[in-house]
Parts: C-alpha cells; structure tokens; sequence
C-alpha cells in the first residue's frame, strides 16, 4: 500500500498543470466588437452582478431624462434590452466549457476483490489499479485549442446579434426623429392649408372668386390637412417602435429630438473598406473560427484514427499473507475495425464546409460593402442637389410670389402655393437624410466599423413670409 500512495498522488500532480484558454474573457470580446461597430460601450451590461444591475439602472433612467441622440439610443438598448443581457449571460457557459478542455482527464481507479471458491482453499486477494488516459492527456492542447475556435466562433455569432439588435435600435431612432420632424412640416403644411381654405371661404363669400375654385381650394386644403394628422399617428407609432426596439416596456418615457442631424462617414475608398470589412465584418471572423475549429478536429482525427483510446498507469495485487506484487498496466483499444472511418469522413466533410463557407461569406461582405458604399453615395448626391440647386430655385420663387403679391401682380393662392413647395421640398430633404441615416448604418454593418458622429441639423426651411396676410 505504501507503494499504492504515490501512485494515486502523481495524478493529482499532474492536475496542476492546467492548459488555460489564452483568448480574452467572452464578454470583453463584445464589448470591444460594439465598441468598434457602433463607438458605443456595453456599459455596465457586459458583467453580472446586483451592484452592476443598480448602476445599470441608474444610468438608464439619466438616458431617459433627456431626449435621446443616436449614441444615447443605442447606450439604452444595450441597458435595457434584456435579449442582449440573456446573450451576454450565455457566453460564461461557453468560457467554462473552453477552460474544461484544458483540464486532464480523470484517472480511473480499479479495485477488485478475489476469493477462493468454497472448498478450493487458497487466500483472498485485492487486486487494485490506477490508470489515466494517454491520449487524452496527450492531445489536451489541441482539444483546448479546438475548444477556443469553437468558442470564439460563438463569441462571434453572439457578437453580431448583439450588433445587429443595437443596429436596429439606431435605425427605429432614425426613424421615430425623421417621424417627428415630419409631422411638424406636415403640421406647418396643414397650417398653410388652412389659411387656404379659410381665404377660399372669404373671397367665395364676397363674390370675389367662383363656388368651383374655392372649392377646389378647400378639398386641396382638406388633403393636406389628412395627411398632416396620419403624419401625427405615424409619428406615435414610430415613437412606440422606437420604445420595443430600445427594449423599453413604454414610449412614454422616450423623447426625441426635434430635428434629425446629418450623418456623416470618413470617406474612404472601396479598397479601404473591403479590407476592413475583411478584418472587422463579425461574420467574415466566425467563419475563420469554424474554419481554425475544423481543421483542428482533422488533424486530431487523423493523428489518433488507429489508436483512439491508450491508458497506462500503475497496478498491484495484495495477498492475505501480505505478499504483495507491484507493476505498470497498459491498455489500448485494438484497430480490429477502422471505426475511425466515419469520424475522418464527417472531420474532412467539415472541414471542406468551412472553407467553402469562409471564402462565400468573404466574397459576399466584399459585394455587400460596394453596395453600401453606392447607396451612401446616392443618397449623398440627393441630398446635395436638393440643398443646392431645388431649394435656392424654391426660395427664389417664393420671393418673386410675395413681392408681386405685395405689388398686386399675383394674388395669395400662388404666395401660399410657393410657401407649400418649400415645405415639401424640406420632406424630400428630410426623406434624404433619413435614407443617408439608413445607408450609413448599413455601411457600418458592412465593414464592421463605426462611422463619426453627426453633424448638428440645419433647418433648410425658413418660416415663409406668406404665412401672413
């Protein structure tokens, strides 16, 4: 038995030499990837804990107490939306599995009693053992290592849902600050359309204009008038999915902003982009991951197809006498049956997948950020020529209406006319940078990089002189 001791103590020896996982803890990884996609941090969503939870609700409800910009929405998606905390959670699981592969296998002990049959005489004997598998003590860097593939391939996926939510969460900002500042021209439009109608009324009265013609002015007036109030609830609405994207449980406690900022991006060429899309695009670097994970597994199957299990380790016999016998055991699995066969078949099949799936995956970011890049660059050239050309036009216009009307040479119905245009071309502009806003997020999605911040609005329309008399 003295002899036994050592034996049983040399595994937990060896125990001390654990393989630990060498890449950053799982929820630092998404933290540094929003950071980089979005120029925003988790916040104190990214650890666990009660005093964490009270800080994240404290700066929530600092959020909420103002109206929000677009870092500001998507700092309080991170806080609020527990989708992402869920995620979060889930990656501890995948970080204990990862440190497990780093860890010996356990020894296994054998003890065996042995009596004499009934009359053969003879002595009892202990039989006893302690083995510990070779080739999974062995292979336990590659196994970590296939482990920290899998696990940074996951880290990868989770990152980008958590990009793709807050994402989302930008977009249903630009939507319910594009929704509210369309409702407030749509309400300056219905004001317009009200002195319309109201002057039809009077010169109709007066004898001053036909029945026909002040007709038509108050059903034009009655239109605009529509469409400012369904400009009101879309708003609302827009404000209410604003709050579920937020992962907020009301609007009530969401204010906007009144004007919608100009987003801008650092211009870089497509090569730029592609190569960042290429080192930052979370779907390009999960796919390297799975790929590192399969090739790992191919070579561990390959090396170890024959001789899948090997033990060795120490045995003894102890006789009721008290002699004892003390030696080395081994055990192996015989390759009788190359049962190894499906196991190469599925890591090869695999293997090939990834590959194929990282150079799709690459191939499709690439096409992806041109397109992204076109959109902006379209919606960028709206906007210009609107800002440029249509507006100095209609705003020309408006000044030769108001002096002629002023001059007797036109009457109040082409002022009011004038006044109108300029309004809907400030919803056009509006429409083109609530689209710049959308091709800007899609371009950072794209290349996995966040673009600077927006620049302040600059109302293109001024309150028109034609709103008097």
């Amino acid at each position: 038995m003295k002899t036994l001791l050592p034996a049983c103590l040399l595994p937990l020896a060896l125990g001390g030499c654990v393989l630990t996982p060498s890449d950053p803890p799982p929820r630092d990884t998404v933290a540094a990837a929003v950071r980089t996609g979005l120029s925003a941090p988790l916040g104190p969503a990214t650890a666990p804990g009660q005093q964490v939870d009270e800080a994240r609700r404290q700066r929530l409800a600092e959020l909420l107490a103002r109206p929000l910009d677009a870092s500001a929405a998507i700092e309080v998606a991170a806080l609020a939306d527990h989708e992402i905390l869920a995620l979060l959670a889930g990656l501890d699981a995948d970080r204990a599995a990862t440190a497990q592969a780093g860890l010996l296998p356990n020894p296994l002990l054998r003890l065996m009693v042995l009596r004499p049959e009934s009359g053969s005489g003879g002595d009892t004997m202990l039989d006893y053992g302690l083995m510990q598998d070779l080739v999974e003590t062995l292979t336990r860097g590659r196994r970590l290592a296939i482990a920290e593939a899998a696990e940074r391939a996951q880290v990868y996926r989770t990152a980008e849902t958590v990009l793709l939510r807050l994402w989302a969460a930008e977009a249903a900002w630009v939507g319910g600050v594009a929704a509210r500042e369309r409702s407030d021209l749509w309400a300056r439009r219905g004001a317009l359309a009200g002195e319309r109608a109201a002057l039809a009324d009077a010169l109709a009265g007066r004898g001053v204009t036909d029945q026909g013609r002040a007709t038509e002015q108050r059903a034009r007036a009655a239109a605009l008038l529509q469409a400012a109030r369904q400009s009101a609830d879309d708003a609302q609405v827009a404000r209410a999915r604003l709050a579920e994207a937020l992962g907020l449980d009301s609007a009530q406690r969401v204010g906007l902003p009144a004007t919608l900022p100009m987003p801008t991006w650092a211009m870089e060429s497509p090569e730029e982009l592609r190569a960042a899309a290429r080192r930052l695009r979370l779907t390009v670097l999960e796919a390297q991951a799975t790929a590192l994970r399969d090739r790992e597994t191919l070579a561990l199957v390959e090396r170890w197809r024959y001789l899948p299990r090997l033990g060795i380790g120490l045995a003894g016999e102890r006789q009721a006498d008290g002699m004892d016998a003390f030696g080395v055991e081994i055990a192996a699995t015989l390759p009788l049956f190359d049962q190894g066969q499906a196991r190469l078949a599925g890591a090869r099949a695999a293997q090939a997948a990834s590959a194929a799936q990282l150079e799709a995956r690459q191939n499709r970011v690439q096409a992806g950020v041109e397109r992204a890049l076109a959109e902006w660059q379209r919606e960028q050239q709206r906007d210009r020529l609107l800002a440029s050309e249509v507006e100095p036009a209609l705003a020309r216009v408006l000044a030769l209406r108001e002096q002629s009307y002023r001059d007797g040479l036109a009457d109040r119905f082409a002022v009011l006319d004038a006044a109108d245009a300029l309004l809907e071309l400030a919803l056009d502009r509006l429409a083109a940078r609530e689209s710049l806003w959308l091709a800007r997020i899609e371009l950072a999605r794209q290349t996995g990089s966040a673009a600077p911040a927006a620049e302040p609005a600059v109302s293109a329309v001024r309150t028109p002189a034609a709103a008097a008399p």
